[in-house]
């Protein structure tokens, strides 16, 4: 059934309140039940349960349910539509784990380790979200802590990323170092950004990097979907750029 027809659906079932179908009136009851279970087995008899009638009209994340210092809330359309009580059970124990833990850990390290200890289903995705934070910190701290000379050399390499972007009228794009030492550098149209490898860099003549920065602008103004392609290679050729590779006309 269309989400648009189900919310439809939703809204009348909550203007006529007092004669809900007999399927909404077993689900809610089904899973208030499921409730009172599991604040008992987790010893959370202080916490307060309610539905939230709005958070299920978005598409963010967290549309299922909510948890707070004093209550956890879900979604009732959310509840009304789940698949089966499986997958209620599944979004009261990622908010139980959330009121056991505090609100204020979020999706962090000590949230994992008690999800993975309840039995939480479906954490990868803040596992990997969790090492990309820790890898992005290491990275900024390695930064931080270059050698003057390493320093001075990233600030007068940016600058003339900077220009030549600016010359070459890709003067919106931004510019960083990254730490994916599998490529010399990389363009991203999504975001209008051009890295460069910090290995690279750091370890290269100035000239080299150059020819990479230029590599990147010519992917940047005839567009990234393009490739290494006919376009990308007549774009690369104006701007001066040379490569060893061999690429498909």
């Amino acid at each position: 059934m269309p989400y648009k027809y189900k919310k439809e659906i939703a809204d009348k079932i909550l203007e006529f309140k007092p004669s809900l179908s007999s399927h909404v009136k077993r689900r809610l009851r089904i899973t208030e039940k499921l409730v009172s279970q599991l604040f008992q087995q987790y010893k959370l008899a202080h916490l307060k349960f309610g539905y939230n009638y709005k958070m299920a009209q978005c598409g963010d994340e967290g549309t299922m349910g909510s948890c707070s210092k004093d209550m956890i809330t879900l979604s009732f359309y959310f509840v009304v539509w789940a698949k089966d009580i499986t997958r209620i059970k599944r979004e009261l124990l990622h908010q139980i784990c959330h009121a056991l833990v505090g609100v204020e850990n979020k999706h962090n390290q000590k949230w994992i380790d008690k999800a993975e200890e309840i039995g939480v289903n479906k954490i990868k995705k803040y596992v990997l979200s969790n090492r990309r934070c820790d890898k992005q910190k290491a990275f900024q701290f390695k930064l931080n802590n270059l050698s003057k000379s390493a320093s001075i050399k990233l600030k007068r390499l940016e600058r003339k990323a900077i220009l030549l972007m600016q010359k070459h009228q890709v003067g919106h794009y931004k510019f960083k170092f990254n730490d994916d030492s599998r490529f010399k550098g990389l363009c991203y149209g999504h975001n209008h950004t051009i890295a460069i490898s910090l290995t690279h860099a750091l370890n290269d003549d100035e000239s080299n990097i150059e020819n990479t920065i230029l590599h990147e602008i010519a992917h940047a103004i005839v567009g990234v979907n393009h490739g290494h392609r006919k376009i990308w290679q007549d774009k690369a050729k104006e701007l001066g750029v040379i490569w060893t590779k061999k690429y498909q006309q």
